[in-house]
């Protein structure tokens, strides 16, 4: 924990209780205080202007596979601390490593090196456990992944995991229309300390009702590798945008989700039940170029995607930032909300909301300092400095470069 004691000075800080025009102080490694105004003479602290930018909680990522070339499956603590640190060049300040289908050792090996990663000091982004997407998925909605590494759920193959790496998987994203899912469900969710998500799921309208009532309380990127919505046959997506008790994934890059579906999502769930995730892959953040992402050749375009040869998305080579941004400026978002989705929302779906997520008096020193262009200039972690105009850039995976 850091014992510095820092003051940030902005025209727009964006706390919980509204945008204050005044200074952050932190103590300890949490917020002392949000004040109006100037900070008085205070020989003790270290005080930035960062006027004419804005003060915003931290961004929460809970579903990321990896960025910069740094890969979660790739089971290796190395590779999770240099997630961690490029992601906080991005305003991320907690974030979710997202594992894909695996087999079940390299699933085993992924979870072995989340759990180390957790118990580490952060050097970036704090670790708040491993979000496990996969391997109980339906082949008719793989996405980008390998259908053959998809089973039926298996508790006995959580339960091993959970026994050899406590507290390491607290999210798990599976298709509820599969053999013994709504049981396994019901197990999961009764454990109280893992979010169960639906997705990668071609169940009906019906089917995902009882995922529900079994216990899913997150849809896996709303939209995107799901049953959708017709006349007769609502799908899983009518069924999660529609129910309270679901908090609804959002990649709001541009193109996983057009402009007028997240604003029918924005309309029917609205601005406290949709949580923006960046759903970005190792190759994210790269330069324009064929990269390999879960055993296949993929190319970053000059727009920015992540695409498989024959077009299909695969995954997402933006961070977090972007999507609020789009919300902001492509649908007319208040800022507050939607950088509110992105921070709080995702932190009450990680259960960490009463530490995290916001910025009040007591709570974690988690923010980001955003520019007008929307640059993140500054990120704070529990008191922290771990990204600054002077401070190098965090580099990317030294091990991942373009393809011929």
């Amino acid at each position: 924990m850091s014992t510095e004691r820092l003051v940030f000075r902005s025209q727009e800080i964006y706390a919980e209780d509204g945008v204050v025009d005044g200074h952050v102080v932190i103590a300890g490694g949490r917020i002392e205080a949000i004040r109006p105004g100037d900070p008085p003479p205070d020989g003790d602290a270290r005080v930035v202007d960062v006027r004419p930018h804005r003060v915003f909680p931290g961004f929460v990522d809970l579903h990321i596979h990896g960025a910069g070339g740094w890969n979660v499956d790739a089971a290796d603590v190395d590779e999770l601390r240099g997630l961690c640190r490029y992601v906080a060049a991005w305003g991320v300040t907690a974030l979710q490593p997202t594992v894909s289908a695996l087999p079940a050792e390299r699933l085993e090996a992924v979870a072995r090196a989340v759990h180390a990663a957790m118990a580490a000091e952060p050097e970036g982004a704090r670790i708040l456990g491993l979000h496990l997407e996969g391997p109980y998925l339906n082949a008719a909605r793989k996405g980008a992944m390998d259908p053959r590494l998809f089973r039926d759920p298996s508790r006995e193959e959580i339960e091993h995991l959970m026994t050899a790496f406590p507290g390491t998987v607290r999210h798990v994203t599976l298709a509820p229309e599969l053999p013994g899912a709504l049981d396994f469900i019901r197990w999961l969710a009764g454990l109280g300390d893992v979010t169960v998500a639906g997705g990668h799921t071609d169940a009906t309208y019906d089917q995902t009702r009882a995922g529900i009532d079994a216990g899913i309380r997150v849809a896996n990127h709303a939209y995107n590798a799901m049953r959708g919505l017709t006349q007769r046959e609502p799908g899983a997506l009518a069924a999660y945008m529609l129910d309270g008790r679901v908090m609804c994934e959002l990649i709001a890059d541009g193109r996983h989700v057009h402009p007028a579906a997240m604003e029918v999502l924005l309309r029917v769930a609205g601005k406290d039940r949709i949580c923006l995730v960046s759903d970005a892959v190792p190759p994210a953040g790269l330069p324009q170029g064929r990269y390999e992402l879960f055993g296949r050749e993929v190319a970053i375009t000059a727009e920015g995607f992540c695409l498989l040869p024959d077009g299909t998305l695969a995954g997402s080579a933006h961070m977090l930032v972007l999507g609020v941004r789009n919300l902001v400026e492509m649908l007319g978002v208040p800022v507050a909300d939607a950088v509110r989705m992105a921070s709080l929302n995702p932190a009450r779906v990680a259960r960490v909301d009463r530490s995290k997520g916001s910025l009040a008096p007591g709570k974690d020193a988690d923010l980001t300092v955003v520019s007008a262009d929307w640059k993140p200039l500054w990120t704070v972690v529990e008191g922290r400095v771990v990204h600054a105009p002077d401070m190098a850039p965090p580099p990317p995976s030294p091990a991942v470069r373009p393809s011929a």
